[in-house]
């Protein structure tokens, strides 16, 4: 079931995405951005990073673009 509003579109996932995003998960995502922003400059400037950094920003990324698609309504039967 979805609700159109102001010609947004919203389903219970893209609401229930919006709650965490609110109660922290924005802060969250950015701060995951903002590591691997900082992972990057790091590497670029040939500082000294370990492996398990890399792998972390890299999963901590995963998160936030799960949380991002959530936001876009899914056809029915599939991914949009």
């Amino acid at each position: 079931m979805s609700t159109e509003i102001n010609n947004i579109i919203l389903t219970s996932t893209i609401s229930e995405t919006i709650s965490i995003l609110q109660s922290g998960g924005a802060n969250a995502c950015c701060n995951s951005i903002d590591k691997a922003t900082g992972l990057i400059l790091d590497l670029k400037v040939e500082n000294e990073v370990s492996a398990d950094d890399i792998i972390s920003v890299i999963s901590d990324l995963r998160i936030v673009s799960s949380m991002i698609k959530k936001l876009a309504p899914q056809e029915e039967g599939g991914e949009q």
